[in-house]
């Protein structure tokens, strides 16, 4: 991607490169980590914060609030808020389409929009591939609660996203209120503030 890191951020792709082939050299993860001063943190406690309160300039996730059930991510995101910055921003990239599909190219990449939250849970749900198939519209309400604001969004939907939409034989009542254009976007990419700091005129549209 550097092609377009350079065209968004002015990346000098050169040094780039030799950074990367560097980094390629390296043994392990630990060694990785090492060379570009991350500090690995990992906490049980997910509702309080793990770094000091005002601390973060940004934070990003990728795919990530999707697997965590809703009494576990909302409480999560406050404390996270509590680590931001007062002029911090969340990067929280929220995957829609069903998993399960990823293990199975014929399916329909929203076959669980089919099913009831009591029928899911007894067919699909499991340790290792939990989802809480959380659609755009029922995200808002969790970061008011947890005192974040969308600053900015984008829906990446598709020709594609909407043929599945349309091809599914069943939609159960709790998405069945949803727009087919909200049900077909396969990621939501969403831009986050303090809900104080947020700015009222970059409102998401």
């Amino acid at each position: 991607m550097l092609d377009e890191l350079e065209l968004e951020i002015g990346l000098d792709k050169k040094i780039a490169r030799e950074k990367l082939q560097y980094l390629l050299t390296l043994g392990s993860r630990e060694e990785i980590y090492r060379a570009c001063n991350f500090e690995l943190c990992i906490t049980t406690k997910t509702d309080t914060p793990f770094l000091p309160e005002n601390s973060v300039d940004f934070m990003l996730s990728n795919c990530v609030l999707t697997h965590i059930p809703p009494a576990i991510v909302e409480p999560e995101l406050a404390a996270l808020r509590r680590m931001l910055k007062p002029d911090g921003k969340m990067y929280m990239l929220v995957g829609h389409d069903d998993h399960w599909a990823f293990h199975d190219p014929s399916m329909n990449t929203f076959n669980y929009y089919r099913y009831s939250d009591k029928l899911y849970h007894i067919l699909f749900d499991t340790k290792f591939e939990y989802q809480n198939r959380m659609v755009k519209s029922e995200w808002l309400p969790i970061f008011d609660r947890a005192g974040l604001r969308v600053t900015g969004y984008h829906a990446n939907v598709t020709d594609e996203s909407r043929q599945d939409i349309e091809a599914l034989p069943h939609i159960d009542e709790r998405f069945a209120k949803y727009s087919h254009e909200e049900l077909a976007i396969v990621h939501s990419h969403f831009l986050l503030a303090r809900a104080e700091d947020a700015v009222r005129g970059n409102a998401m549209q």
